[in-house]
């Protein structure tokens, strides 16, 4: 998993979404959705930033398996989009 990657998605959604920096709770391994730090509307901004960001194309299927559930599953995704 790369630092860089990682660092970034956690900063966007501490920012974003209002984390604060010293939430115990927010780990790479919570989910995000069931913890309450993003909703369903969140998903959307989270793509968009993806993409842009990352330069990748976030898919349906990706959505569907959980791949925005946690952060450690979010730079798993992208670091795979980016290797082709």
């Amino acid at each position: 998993m790369s630092d860089d990657t990682q660092t970034k998605v956690t900063h966007y959604i501490r920012t974003h979404y209002m984390v604060a920096a010293d939430d115990a709770n927010f780990t790479p391994d919570v989910s995000l959705f069931d913890a309450g730090y993003i909703d369903s509307f969140g998903t959307n901004d989270l793509i968009a930033y993806f993409e842009s960001e990352f330069k990748i194309k976030v898919e349906d299927k990706d959505v569907s398996q959980g791949s925005l559930d946690t952060i450690k599953n979010m730079v798993a995704m992208i670091e795979k989009k980016r290797a082709g």
